[in-house]
């Protein structure tokens, strides 16, 4: 794709006849007759939430009023994670699985009705097992593995007061859990109640990933990337493809229906406060969530090794009340029906509901407040599911917009392609203006600002770096940065020796390049980065910025750092060990 798509209608706009000018307004939503997938609702409340403390604690809250139905689709679900929480051991506050589990037993609500809960995972045996997004599933917790000869009465007693000291111990402390070992158990035991239909009322599905749509788009990519992903990068993306939707729907068919659109996941790494403070107690220990990406000590500075929480996470969660529900709830009635329907706890499909996007229920918008918010629900979706790249689509319009400023902020950051198009648009603007006999001098700055984490795994650096590239940032992987340029040095000097050279089959030909670096070239022309932030700057107007955001508790520094209380010592007077 080396454009844009075409988003918006032509629409026409009345000239004054007195001042000889008209006013329009950007059409931000996709509103061509193409996208009749994704209608335009006119009657929302919306309410964006940043980080996990605020948004998770919402969420919890509109559960626990919850009379009807909760329908849950995630791309992982952790049952010990607790939405709110307390400065103290695992449980920090009430976890995921109890209160789904109160929910549908009608333990929550004043009216104390049972709830119909619906949980829908994305779980594929080789990808989860990588991601690590449904912890306990399918699995047994060690403790449980290495005590099989303990009486289950008896562990039940031990878990149920693990901190017990009786004169007569019923175990040895030796043999006691652990916390690891508790919320391991806890996860392991509220996987097998759900899958064998053992918590009443709820209901448990998963769906995995669509390796052949996945491949076929990475051989649509090839032709528009002009190179293919080497073969780490096309395993991890036709093995590892997700479903990343996480949504919830609360009551769709009662007097307070209300939903949510979330960046969040629902494993316990997402939680996080607004502070994002460097080792925040209440996030966690390492042991609980991914500790190859995500704890602190791995890949951080050495101080802070082996300390107990885990990195912060920037994300946000839309809370929604309005006709927009409809496409909330229809995406996941459709993914509902069509998932993994394992063991007795897999429910039945869903029937009945009114779901055209054309008509919403009336009870969607009948307890709104204004002023009401225009609301437009976008999905990427396979072939077999039915084909839809709204959001991409999206992503380029938004950047055709762009004449000041554009400031971007993902997880992931690696549609090259978006960047190309982006210059291609800002080009046509510069000549569109030079015909119009507008200077460059006399044009707005075009500021791009990309913030971006550093990529979580190896396979996700090519990528981002093509893209940062295409931007004049490569230099901010600089590992990635120097090893594609000095592969491409040494196979520039063979081809110059060959052409110095009478005879040039005395010198072997150098070996072709790799993949990741015929993108680079692609990308920055072969020029390194600060050329291209040079050339982008004279030629189209644009001012480029790629950073990472990173936290930082100098109160927790001063007093742990080992470099900080060396100082303070020798301050002190004191070189002791």
């Amino acid at each position: 794709m080396s454009s844009p798509p075409d988003t918006q209608q032509k629409s026409k706009i009345p000239l004054s006849d007195v001042s000889c000018t008209a006013t329009g307004s950007v059409q931000w939503k996709l509103e061509k007759s193409e996208d009749d997938k994704t209608p335009v609702f006119n009657f929302n409340n919306l309410t964006v939430h940043i980080c996990g403390e605020k948004s998770f604690k919402c969420i919890a809250e509109d559960i626990q009023a919850a009379e009807h139905s909760i329908d849950l689709a995630f791309w992982g679900f952790d049952p010990a994670m607790e939405l709110i929480r307390e400065v103290k051991d695992w449980p920090r506050g009430v976890t995921w699985g109890d209160l789904l589990r109160d929910a549908a037993q009608g333990k929550l609500n004043k009216s104390k009705r049972k709830v119909q809960v619906r949980l829908l995972v994305w779980h594929d045996t080789l990808g989860s097992a990588f991601a690590g997004n449904m912890p306990g599933y399918k699995s047994v917790g060690k403790y449980e593995r290495q005590s099989p000869v303990i009486d289950p009465a008896v562990r039940a007693r031990v878990e149920a007061q693990p901190h017990r000291n009786p004169a007569h111990p019923i175990l040895a402390p030796r043999d006691l859990p652990t916390d690891q070992d508790k919320r391991e158990m806890f996860n392991s035991a509220w996987w097998r109640d759900a899958v064998a239909g053992k918590i009443e009322g709820l209901s448990l599905r998963t769906r995995g990933g669509v390796n052949d749509a996945v491949m076929n788009s990475l051989k649509g990519e090839v032709s528009d990337r002009g190179v293919a992903p080497d073969a780490t990068e096309r395993i991890s993306f036709e093995l590892v493809a997700t479903h990343h939707q996480k949504t919830i729907v609360i009551d769709y068919e009662g007097s307070n229906p209300r939903a949510y659109v979330m960046g969040l996941n629902s494993v316990t790494d997402y939680w996080d406060t607004e502070e994002h403070i460097f080792n925040d107690p209440r996030r966690g220990r390492s042991f609980e969530g991914d500790d190859k990406d995500h704890s602190v000590g791995n890949g951080w500075e050495s101080g802070s090794s082996g300390q107990p929480s885990l990195k912060p996470y920037q994300d946000f969660v839309c809370r929604l009340e309005g006709d927009a529900v409809v496409a909330v709830c229809k995406n996941f009635t459709e993914a509902w029906n069509t998932a993994r329907a394992e063991g007795s706890g897999a429910g039945s499909a869903i029937n009945g509901r009114a779901l055209d996007l054309k008509d919403p229920p009336k009870n969607l918008t009948r307890n709104l407040a204004a002023p009401f918010q225009r609301a437009q629900i976008l999905r990427t979706m396979p072939a077999e599911e039915g084909s839809e790249r709204s959001i991409s689509r999206l992503y380029y319009q938004a950047g055709s917009f762009a004449r000041n400023y554009i400031y971007i902020e993902n997880q992931y950051f690696q549609n090259a392609d978006w960047a190309r198009a982006l210059k291609q648009l800002r080009q046509d603007f510069v000549k569109g203006c030079a015909a119009a006999k507008v200077s460059m001098a006399e044009l707005p700055v075009l500021h791009v600002m990309v913030v971006t984490p550093t990529p979580e795994h190896g396979f996700m650096v090519p990528r981002t770096h093509d893209i940062v590239t295409e931007l004049g940032h490569g230099d901010s992987l600089p590992e990635q940065d120097k090893r594609i340029e000095e592969e491409i040095r040494e196979h520039e000097a063979v081809q110059k020796a060959r052409q110095r050279q009478r005879d040039p089959l005395l010198i072997p030909a150098p070996r072709p390049l790799s993949e990741i670096a015929k993108s680079h070239k692609e990308a920055s022309g072969g020029k390194n980065s600060q050329a291209v932030r040079d050339a982008l700057g004279k030629n189209l107007g644009m001012r480029t910025l790629v950073a990472s955001l990173w936290t930082y508790d100098l109160e927790w520094t001063a007093s742990r750092n080992p470099a900080f209380v060396k100082a303070r010592k020798i301050r002190h007077g004191s070189t002791g060990n």
